[in-house]
């Protein structure tokens, strides 16, 4: 499993996250507490919420149910599968928006017990105890995490060299901690599986499977297969994996973009290159303007903050009110902040796509005999480097095609993918 993809703690860049949202955060309490109308507009918004939670339930449900989301529910998770109910989806969902989630867990608690210190020390056992249920809910996938792992089943390493086989299936609903150490316990069961290793940006199961000759093989895959679809994790296709050829996927760390990443201005530029016309002549480029490259990874607090902008506009309007300018406001907005996602969605070039889960294609790249191409950096003669996002309309034959009426060829069979940030370069 990519720690990048599980969304804990100590994941790549999550720090970096957190600390952001919570500074964005207390940006936004300084802003309320200054601007004397946003201040009654926030206490109104907290009264209805307080009303509203008197009426359904005690306030310690819902210091629970942030936490509960904070925790990109994971203990919904622990649940589901411990019913063989498969993934709920929910960490591919909520996973992102753990930072500030847990921003706003960090932050409420402090008040909690700001409160609790200066006005109301009789209040302190019940906070304690929603302090408690927050803390073990929200890190409830760290702790799973930490819980799961445990050595290997005796010398699999040492036995997997000595012949064993490397098998790969492609298992669907698996999105989390959770149902990654469901499947690898479902699999590592089976008394011929030394060894599995889940990858869940790729959705795979990679077995290391101690069976001799090919029907052995295929007859211990079938039956974790079958033992994989009863505890609620379908196979959908299947194969032995490739082992010194092939095609080797490392998957870059890569930084998230986010936010439309000036998707229009992108789709302007090019418009109007077949024109004539290069609007990024002043600056010596010419094509992509590298929007997504500085703006991409802010796309979760800018579109974050912009849905916070237009909810707070929406209720600041009085009823009676002509609302039309603001639904033209919204619609925009939205528009122009899911531009990449229409574009993808409608069947056209698909710009600034997330670079979640991309990484880098090495291909072998000839043009018999004439030239050698030493492409992007990559040190080897004959080779070029792409960054390639499989879930946004990856087709490698295509590629080749278009390479090949080039008067190039290319080697599909030798793609490779190179262990490097792709975020130093796109």
């Amino acid at each position: 499993m990519s720690a990048r993809t599980a969304y804990l703690l100590w994941s790549p860049g999550f720090a970096r996250a957190l600390v952001i949202s919570t500074a964005a955060e207390l940006a936004v309490l300084g802003a309320v507490n200054t601007v004397p109308a946003l201040q009654l507009l926030a206490e109104d918004m907290v009264a209805a919420a307080q009303l509203a939670l008197l009426e359904g339930a005690h306030a310690l449900h819902w210091w629970s149910a942030i936490a509960m989301l904070a925790s990109a529910c994971c203990v919904l998770q622990i649940i589901l599968t411990a019913l063989s109910l498969g993934c709920s989806g929910l960490n591919a969902l909520l996973g992102p928006v753990r930072p500030p989630l847990l921003a706003a867990i960090l932050l409420l608690q402090t008040g909690n017990w700001h409160s609790v210190v200066t006005r109301k020390p009789e209040n302190a056992r019940l906070v304690a105890l929603g302090t408690a249920i927050s803390v073990l809910i929200s890190l409830s996938p760290e702790i799973t995490e930490r819980l799961r792992r445990r050595p290997q089943r005796g010398g699999a390493a040492e036995r997997a060299a000595d012949g064993a086989t490397e098998v790969s299936l492609r298992v669907a609903k698996v999105s989390c901690s959770v149902c990654e150490g469901k499947v690898r316990s479902v699999a590592e069961a089976h008394t011929a599986v030394l060894r599995c290793d889940v990858d869940i940006d790729r959705s795979l199961a990679k077995l290391t499977v101690d069976a001799a000759g090919e029907a052995a093989v295929a007859a211990v895959t079938a039956e974790v297969a079958a033992s994989l679809d009863a505890a609620g994790y379908p196979v959908t296709s299947g194969g032995r994996e490739a082992t010194g050829g092939g095609t080797e996927c490392e998957r870059a760390a890569v930084r998230k973009p986010g936010g439309s990443s000036c998707c229009a201005v992108q789709l302007t530029i090019n418009a109007l290159a077949p024109l004539g016309i290069n609007l990024l002549a002043p600056l010596g480029l010419q094509g992509c303007a590298g929007f997504n490259t500085f703006l991409g990874p802010l796309r979760p607090y800018s579109r974050g903050a912009t849905a916070t902008f237009f909810a707070v506009r929406w209720a600041s309007a009085g009823h009676g009110q002509p609302k039309r300018a603001l639904v033209v406001a919204t619609v925009l907005a939205a528009l122009l902040t899911y531009m990449p996602e229409m574009l993808l969605f409608a069947g056209a070039t698909a710009l600034a796509p997330p670079t979640d889960g991309a990484y880098y294609l090495d291909v072998a790249v000839g043009s018999s005999g004439v030239v050698d191409a030493l492409v992007a950096g990559t040190e080897e003669q004959g080779v070029a480097r792409m960054l390639v996002q499989p879930r946004w309309g990856l087709d490698l034959a295509a590629i080749a095609r278009r390479v090949n009426d080039s008067g190039f060829e290319m080697d599909g069979a030798a793609a490779k993918v190179k262990n490097s940030r792709a975020s130093d370069r796109h």
